[in-house]
């Protein structure tokens, strides 16, 4: 990966957890992406259908390095690629 060009990583992570899912339960994943000039954020939600309550909330924040493991910017078009 290195050769062609910058590498990802997680750089920071969170999650919540909010309630418990029994058996039994039907989840709901949700997924989206927030992009800024030197990363991009990651998002999830896990919500049980029968009552839409939030189960799971996470986030992780991607940055990009060099070969040097220098700060380097996201791929070109990554932001575009990622529009609903």
């Amino acid at each position: 990966m290195i050769a062609a060009g910058p590498v990802p990583h997680v750089a920071a992570g969170d999650i919540e957890y909010l309630d418990a899912a029994v058996f039994g339960d039907e989840l709901a994943a949700t997924t989206w992406f927030t992009a800024t000039p030197d990363a991009l954020d990651v998002h999830q939600l896990v919500t049980r259908l029968g009552d839409g309550r939030a189960l799971v909330r996470g986030s992780t924040t991607w940055r990009w390095t060099d070969a040097g493991d220098a700060p380097a910017s996201p791929p070109a078009g990554l932001a575009d690629a990622l529009r609903p």
